[in-house]
């Protein structure tokens, strides 16, 4: 799927059902970096097994989206949509970008993209996160977007601040 984001061009989301065995293990690498494995609730590395297990279960659980993002022909990180609940009209995603690439601007484009695809694509009226009450770049990145704290909760011994954006607030 392509898509277009005025200030930033097209935009290219590749869902992880539809990646090539390559591709595959690129996400894993990226996933297993430990720049970006530090960030994540389950912080030891992923198996190539366990990880192209979880990407083929992905084909009949409707709940989830995983998207592989590539903007100005490079792989620029993913966008992830768990616990998709049409009747909630609410989502729950994650995001990361790619950490063998500094392109200036990533965060930015993946946080837009993944706000017009819960509320364009998906039809839906609220975007729910997690995150570790340490990043704070990305905290401040999702605020600037509208997004507010809602709670937090303990995970793994460190404070994650549950954070929201509703589509009417949407910046």
């Amino acid at each position: 799927m392509t898509m277009h984001l005025e200030s930033y061009g097209e935009i290219t989301l590749i869902n992880y059902i539809d990646l090539t065995d390559e591709e595959k293990i690129d996400v894993l690498t990226m996933r297993n970096h430990p720049e970006i494995q530090k960030w994540m609730y389950t912080q030891s590395a992923i198996s190539q097994e366990a990880h192209l297990k979880y990407i083929d279960a992905l084909k009949d659980d409707t709940s989830k989206r995983y998207f592989l993002v590539r903007w100005q022909e490079k792989t620029v990180g993913t966008i992830n949509f768990k616990e998709i609940d049409p009747e909630q009209k609410s989502v729950v995603f994650a995001l990361y970008s790619n950490p063998f690439d500094a392109t200036p601007g990533v965060g930015r484009v993946l946080e837009e993209i993944s706000i017009r695809y819960a509320f364009d694509i998906l039809g839906l009226d609220v975007l729910m996160l997690e995150v570790f009450a340490t990043n704070k770049q990305v905290i401040n990145l999702h605020k600037k977007y509208g997004f507010i704290q809602t709670g937090t909760k303990n995970i793994n011994g460190q404070e994650v601040l549950c954070m929201q954006l509703n589509k009417e607030n949407r910046r």
